[in-house]
């Protein structure tokens, strides 16, 4: 029987440094998120939309980050998020001694590519915390529709579509950085 003084223990970023390498986990105000494996289509899309953007970010204009690299979002309660390809300045790039834990340190640009089993409410709750937590760019990348949900703090998201030919832009992050939807949706 369950007490109604129970209190759930809330976990904190540091506490997944305990968790095996192979874990697939995330940090949602102290809550764990158990992730499913990447399924092919998404670690192929998630792959394409990260050599792009490293092509033409690195090494100059800053790093480019696959799904391992997890970023401290909000402390009390902590939210730690490994999104599937990040994007952060020189300027922003940690010290050396930084980078060997989990910054605590908003990426400029994130994308999420959606996977079959997520559903939108969980999509939409991260892309809240992104933005809410400086990231300037958030790219929402849906493979069954084939199209891509471009957020940035403060606007409607943008809704770019392979069908109609469109093109993703890095915006006030990378200008200049063009990729055609249709490279994506191969």
């Amino acid at each position: 029987m369950v007490s109604a003084h129970s209190q759930t223990t809330l976990a904190i970023a540091e506490d997944l440094y305990q968790l095996p390498d192979n874990a697939r986990v995330e940090l949602i105000r102290g809550e764990l998120i158990e992730m499913s494996p990447a399924s092919f289509d998404h670690a192929w899309i998630s792959q394409r939309i990260g050599r792009a953007l490293g092509n033409f970010a690195e090494p100059d204009l800053g790093a480019v980050l696959g799904s391992s690299a997890g970023f401290i979002l909000e402390r009390n309660p902590d939210t730690l998020l490994e999104p599937d390809v990040s994007f952060v300045s020189a300027e922003r790039i940690p010290s050396d001694a930084l980078r060997k834990r989990f910054p605590e340190l908003a990426p400029d640009l994130v994308v999420e590519v959606l996977s079959p089993s997520e559903r939108m409410v969980d999509v939409a709750k991260k892309v809240e915390i992104y933005l809410a937590t400086g990231v300037q760019v958030v790219w929402v990348v849906d493979p069954q529709r084939k199209i891509v949900r471009v957020h940035t703090s403060g606007r409607t998201a943008r809704v770019l579509r392979a069908s109609a030919g469109d093109i993703l832009d890095g915006g006030e992050v990378l200008p200049g950085f063009a990729l055609p939807l249709a490279d994506i949706f191969v």
